[in-house]
């Protein structure tokens, strides 16, 4: 009869060896699938505020606002710190109306982004930052703004930035890669009088 034998040294460094480079291979395809997972889900979150917003000015028949806070609380700070959603109707005193939540003013929604993830609103023109966007009664943007999210992982490498496009009537639109199929996004907007603007979304640190 024939003992029984395991492997021996050289065949468990073959099996180590083989994994190792498996593992070294799958590894970036690995962290980009996270990148892009992560990005993604604060591009919908920021998606859902808006949408929030939206419905909740209709219901509440009222202006509400949707701006950048560093404390889930008040308006102030970047859109990469978080935001919040609230009655901009000058409740306790305050002024209604201008995108400034005062103490009474009822919060409808906070997010604190607690990651790393970073994101950035600018106009339609690409020229201004946005801190903050109301919309009326009809849903519509009350100061007709149009703007731009762009959502960057840590490295601002723009292959992972996605965006989010907020039209005057409040619709949102992700972006896509519409040019070169070369992965990177790109915003589209259409002045209503044929004239289009396409830029590729960037990630400024």
């Amino acid at each position: 009869m024939k003992r029984p034998q395991g492997f021996t040294i050289v065949e468990l460094m073959v099996v180590i060896v083989i994994a190792t480079i498996l593992m070294a291979m799958a590894f970036p395809s690995y962290q980009g699938f996270i990148k892009r997972n992560n990005v993604q889900a604060l591009q919908n979150r920021l998606a859902a505020a808006v949408v929030t917003a939206r419905s909740e000015a209709a219901s509440r028949n009222g202006v509400t606002t949707l701006c950048a806070s560093a404390d889930g609380a008040k308006c102030g700070g970047a859109w990469t710190n978080g935001w919040i959603v609230f009655l901009d109707n000058g409740e306790g005193g305050g002024s209604a109306n201008n995108s400034e939540r005062e103490d009474d003013e009822t919060l409808i929604l906070s997010f604190v982004n607690t990651g790393e993830y970073k994101v950035q609103l600018v106009d339609d023109k690409g020229a201004a930052g946005v801190s903050a966007i109301s919309f009326n009664s009809q849903g519509f943007s009350v100061d007709e703004q149009r703007a731009l999210a762009t959502v960057c992982e840590p490295n601002d490498n723009p292959a992972y930035a996605r965006g989010l496009i907020i039209e005057r009537s409040g619709r949102t639109m992700a972006t896509r890669d519409l040019q070169g199929d070369d992965g990177i996004h790109e915003s589209r907007f259409d002045d209503g009088f044929g004239n289009v603007t396409v830029a590729n979304l960037e990630c400024k640190a």
